[in-house]
Formats: C-alpha cells, sequence, structure tokens
C-alpha cells in the first residue's frame, strides 16, 4: 500500500511566511527579539482589552441601563424647566406581597406621567390590547414573544395609585429605544427617544393641579426610593413568583383570581373576579 501524502496546511505556511519576513524586518531595523516580543504582548493584551470592553459595553443589559440613562436626563431637564419632580428606578409595593420596578416617574402640575423604557430591536408587531407582542429579528428568521409594556406600566400605574391615591391623573408613556415601531397597531402612549421629548413638552405645559399636590405626591413616593423595600435581586425572585400566579389563574394585581370571560366581539380572556375595581386581564 502507498502511503497517503499529507496534505500541507495554508495557514501553518503563512504563519511561518510572517514569522520569516517579520524576522528580516525586526533585523533589518536593529531591534531585538526580546523586545519585539515585549511589544507583541502589550499590543495583544491591549487589542483584547478593546474587544472585551466592546463586549460588556454591547450587552443588551448596559445598553439598556444607557437607554434609561438618556431618558431620565431628558426628564430631569423637562422638570427643572416645568418646576417638577423626576424619580428614577423605585421599587415599590404591588399589594400582593410582591414589588413592582419602575424606570421614570415624572411629577409636574400636569400630572404623574409613568415612563417605562425598553431597549428592543427589530421590528415590533403588536396592539394596546394583546398580552405579547411579536419582535422579529434577522430579516424574519428570528421571533421572540415579548410581554406587552402598555399592560405592564397599567400595572405600575395601578400600584403607583395605591400609594399616592386617585387626587391626581396618571399617563402612561413608553419609550422604545431602537426597534422599528411602523407595525405596531397603536399611536398614543409609545415614543422613540427623539419623540418624547416634544410629545412631553407639549403636555406639560398644561397646569392642572397646584404646586403642593404635586409636592405631597412625591414626598410619598420618594420615601420608598430613599428606603428601598426590595434589592433588584429580590424585584426579580417577584416577578418570577408573579409570572407563576399569573399561570395559575391568580391576579397579580389583587390577588384575586383570573376567570374566564367573553369581550363584546365574542373572544374569550380571562379577567379578574374583582372587575371593575381590578382590570387586569390574561389573553387566552
Amino acid at each position: 500500500m502507498s502511503r497517503r501524502r499529507r496534505k500541507k496546511n495554508p495557514i501553518v505556511a503563512i504563519i511561518i511566511i510572517g514569522i520569516v519576513l517579520v524576522s528580516l524586518i525586526i533585523s533589518g531595523a536593529g531591534i531585538a527579539f526580546k523586545d519585539f516580543f515585549i511589544m507583541i504582548l502589550i499590543i495583544g493584551f491591549s487589542v483584547l482589552g478593546v474587544l472585551i470592553f466592546a463586549l460588556i459595553w454591547n450587552l443588551p443589559v448596559n445598553k439598556g441601563k444607557r437607554g434609561e440613562k438618556r431618558v431620565g436626563k431628558i426628564l430631569e431637564r423637562l422638570a427643572e424647566k416645568y418646576n417638577g419632580y423626576v424619580i428614577n428606578d423605585i421599587i415599590i409595593p404591588n399589594g400582593n406581597g410582591g414589588t413592582s420596578q419602575i424606570d421614570h416617574i415624572l411629577l409636574s402640575r400636569f400630572g404623574i406621567v409613568v415612563v417605562e423604557t425598553k431597549n428592543y430591536s427589530g421590528r415590533l408587531y403588536g396592539s394596546a390590547s394583546q398580552q405579547y407582542w411579536t419582535q422579529v429579528l434577522a430579516y424574519g428568521n428570528t421571533k421572540n414573544k415579548l410581554y406587552n409594556p402598555l399592560l405592564q406600566n397599567k400595572t405600575h400605574i395601578y400600584n403607583l395609585k395605591q400609594i399616592v391615591g386617585n387626587k391626581i391623573d396618571f399617563y402612561s408613556c413608553i419609550v422604545i429605544l431602537r426597534a422599528n415601531l411602523d407595525y405596531l397597531e397603536i399611536t398614543d402612549e409609545i415614543f422613540t427617544l427623539r419623540e418624547v421629548k416634544d410629545s412631553l413638552n407639549e403636555e406639560l405645559k398644561k397646569d392642572n393641579y397646584d404646586d403642593e399636590i404635586i409636592r405631597i405626591a412625591y414626598e410619598k413616593l420618594i420615601d420608598y426610593k430613599n428606603n428601598p423595600i426590595a434589592t433588584t435581586k429580590e424585584h426579580v425572585k417577584n416577578i418570577k413568583e408573579t409570572q407563576k400566579k399569573i399561570e395559575h389563574n391568580i391576579c397579580p394585581r389583587c390577588g384575586g383570581k383570573l376567570i374566564l370571560r367573553t369581550s363584546k366581539n365574542g373572544s374569550h380572556f380571562y379577567g379578574c373576579e374583582n372587575y371593575p375595581k381590578c382590570k387586569f386581564t390574561k389573553q387566552i
């Protein structure tokens, strides 16, 4: 039997040629091999450090935090302009033994604006009433289900009312940073980062309440910011427990049972037994 001839690896050949060429260059330049390898190590570790930083910088959680900071700065400037208040990243009780984490609350003579920031990308499909939206990525090759942020913010407002009361009107505002919103069946409450400043600036011109009423509401809420009732880790645990409750048809807002109901158009859904006091719904 004849022995099979081994194929040469072209990459190995290129590396060898590269080493020879670099050796000739550094020899001609009078650079010692020891200094050369130290220089290569320094460059290599520098490049590695830049790559690691870029990976960490582009993690979704870090992008989300940067987005929230940008929205927070916009709200703080508006609050200063209209003699209002802003509370960022606050955890409050949900009235059912759990917690609710809210990105931003803007209080002014206009009312209380509850802002939820989402770092979504791709194309978003959904309506105001749908429990889940569809996120389409990679030219349609990847599809994800996302919990409707409008419903999430309704829960935030419900929990805030248990603290502040119903004397002040609440407004929901969803800021979506990067996604294509053209396919959403919604025109109100959903904004891009560019749109939210102009929209709120127009609304905040309205003086619906006295400064004292707003100040009292702010003091009730800022106490939860200054004295957190839970850590972020504990809040995440509470979210998982809330999801389990929903799966077992228990209302996450008031603890009531979720019972099967029929809408006006004949479709079925689960609604809280304490309706109309509690308007939480779960799609089938």
